[in-house]
């Protein structure tokens, strides 16, 4: 299947043609990409969609194009904000997934000449500042490099070339929340989409809005997914939004990343003129403007507030000990990495900055080096941060990963769930998926197993054991060797209907790994399940054990495991591998006799060797 950037859209084309297999290709290959990134990433990383897609996709295209597709109701979990707020997040089929990634997609292709140069709104989406860049003639003055650092600093901070005397920064209330279905259609409607695309983009967003429980659920909101697809459609609802600002103020002095917004003005009170027609223009599409979050920063204000030192010495310091190396790897003397990174940190706490506006951003960043170069100053603050920044959960409890610190991470999860803190199940979904990244002694994955069985069972309080952290952790036991029964008796002949599909999916991969006889007595057990997901990986599986023999793409993608020193084959990798295995001797099983040696290359803990001993057993049975 040829891989294309961008779906194939001309003015002319049908319905028929937009949604062509070839178009859902195209979109498949951006989803894929993202899947492995995802809080709710699957626990084989659909190896089932990936060894099928080419049968799967021209079925779906079926359905859509004459009108027999019906989304599916998704699956959510919440992602913390302060203070014990949350986001809720969608989890749609990846089914409708591709269908409203293809819609959004389309819609935003018919409506992207209309864009203003600085709104953004993609995760991967390359962001350049907006306007002319000053030269270093600009700044000809004694000290003038110091001064041109910070200045490209604070370009690419804020997006904005011109450091005006002040910079507006808002953003919108509730934003996806708030967009009425109605007044989209009425925004997409001059885009001359097909009467049938707005139909089912119609379809899935009264399937897939956020939920009102027991009340009538009324057209409006838009589900926040992690797939770009609803971002999509959010970021093309602004441009008329765009348009009146920039009337204003001008395309060199406003930038948009989603919803959150910079203006550049030179005074004080030109920025409350400015919040003044934001709040207008924004109540003309039902929105609100976040006065809460509204600020007028004056030009040194604004620098603090984006933490452009602190920004600047981190930087410096990441070059100084990564020069010619990739990211990833470890630098060039990891001792002097960790002590200038240390003195660093000493200093960036007890600075003027600290704790102020962005510092949750060089947080994140002090995490991430503080594991890479295996040091242990941040520990001091972890729980506090933990407590205060969930956000933080997983740069927080990957700095112990990287360091194979498994204790200290495991009494810092202990702790904090015994103190009640545990409102959020992305947070223990971090903590399980980072323990699995650790290199741990017998005693401590022993540790790990009996904390994580006692998680899955109910027998911890103050836990959500809600999903994506009943995904994780099930991940978890299977790889600290928790046997097959126990994990068995998790899952009950009626449970599916109340079980999310992420978990059922888990669940259904590792007894079938651990217990490949029983595997149709597994799969009846979540006979009832509502999600096309579930039955996909059993219809997988059922062809792995007769011996159908699916077409199997590459899996063994290492990545680089600071704990080891070394790259790694992910818990997941293992568990596919592991599935694999279960078939009779066909074609599946002699491609996972001939990469024996790449996984014996990386079983390097007594885990690994488990796994490989168990595949090698059933290869040569």
């Amino acid at each position: 299947m040829v891989k294309k950037k961008s779906p194939q859209i001309h003015d002319a084309a049908t319905f028929e043609e937009l949604c062509s297999v070839e178009n859902l290709g195209i979109v498949w290959s951006k989803v894929k990409s993202v899947l492995r990134n995802t809080n709710s990433r699957d626990a084989i990383d659909w190896l089932d969609w990936q060894s099928t897609i080419e049968t799967t996709l021209p079925l779906i295209r079926d359905e859509v194009v004459v009108g027999s597709y019906e989304p599916q109701f998704p699956a959510r979990f919440r992602i913390p904000k302060a203070k014990g707020s949350f986001r809720a997040m969608a989890v749609p089929n990846l089914r409708d997934v591709l269908v409203y990634r293809l819609v959004s997609e389309i819609a935003l292709a018919r409506g992207h000449a209309s864009k203003v140069p600085g709104a953004f709104f993609a995760r991967a989406e390359e962001k350049h500042p907006i306007g002319k860049t000053l030269t270093f003639e600009d700044w000809d003055y004694p000290g003038f490099f110091e001064v041109w650092l910070r200045y490209q600093e604070y370009r690419s901070q804020t997006l904005l070339s011109d450091p005006t005397s002040h910079l507006v920064v808002t953003d919108i209330t509730n934003f996806f929340d708030s967009i009425s279905h109605d007044v989209l259609m009425e925004y997409l409607a001059p885009l001359g989409l097909p009467r049938q695309l707005l139909g089912t983009l119609g379809k899935i967003l009264d399937v897939l809005k956020p939920a009102t429980l027991h009340s009538r659920n009324p057209g409006i909101g838009i589900p926040t997914d992690e797939f770009d697809c609803s971002r999509t459609l959010a970021h093309l609802f602004l441009f008329e939004h765009d348009r009146r600002v920039v009337n204003q103020v001008g395309s060199d002095n406003y930038v948009r990343w989603m919803d959150d917004q910079n203006v550049g003005v030179n005074s004080e009170t030109a920025g409350r003129a400015v919040v003044h027609r934001l709040t207008e223009s924004l109540a003309s599409q039902r929105l609100t403007l976040n006065a809460g979050k509204t600020l007028i920063f004056s030009r040194d204000e604004a620098f603090l507030h984006f933490q452009i030192e602190a920004n600047l010495a981190l930087s410096a310091w990441e070059e100084r000990n990564w020069t010619g190396k990739k990211p990833w790897e470890p630098p060039v003397d990891t001792v002097i990495a960790r002590e200038e990174f240390e003195e660093l940190w000493l200093l960036l706490e007890d600075s003027p900055s600290a704790g102020k506006g962005n510092w949750d951003k060089i947080l994140k960043r002090g995490y991430r080096y503080a594991g890479r170069v295996g040091s242990g100053i941040m520990e001091g603050r972890a729980a506090h941060d933990l407590l205060n920044l969930p956000t933080l959960a997983m740069s927080i409890f990957r700095s112990y990963a990287h360091r194979n610190a498994g204790k200290a991470l495991l009494d810092l999860m202990i702790d904090y769930v015994q103190a009640g803190e545990s409102l959020h199940e992305s947070v223990e979904s971090a903590f399980f998926e980072a323990s699995c990244a650790l290199n741990p002694e017998a005693e401590l994955a022993d540790s790990l197993r009996h904390f994580t069985v006692r998680y899955l069972k109910g027998e911890i309080d103050n836990t959500t054991r809600r999903d994506p952290a009943l995904s994780s952790a099930i991940l978890s036991a299977y790889w600290f060797q928790t046997d097959a029964p126990t994990l068995a008796g998790l899952v009950q002949r009626g449970d599916a209907p109340r079980l999310s599909p992420t978990f059922c999916r888990s669940w259904l991969a590792i007894m079938t790994a651990l217990d490949p006889t029983s595997w149709a007595a597994h799969q009846r057990k979540l006979l009832g399940s509502p999600s096309s997901d579930v039955l996909h990986l059993a219809d997988f599986i059922t062809d792995l054990s007769t011996g159908a023999g699916p077409k199997i793409p590459s899996f063994l993608n290492d990545r680089w495991n600071p704990s080891r020193a070394t790259s790694w084959f992910e818990p997941r990798t293992w568990l596919q591998a592991d599935l694999l295995s279960i078939g009779p001797k066909t074609q599946v099983s002699y491609y996972i006799r001939n990469r024996i040696p790449a996984l014996r290359g990386k079983a390097l803990t007594w885990m690994e060797k488990l796994i490989l001993a168990r595949i090698n057993a059933r290869i040569n049975s």
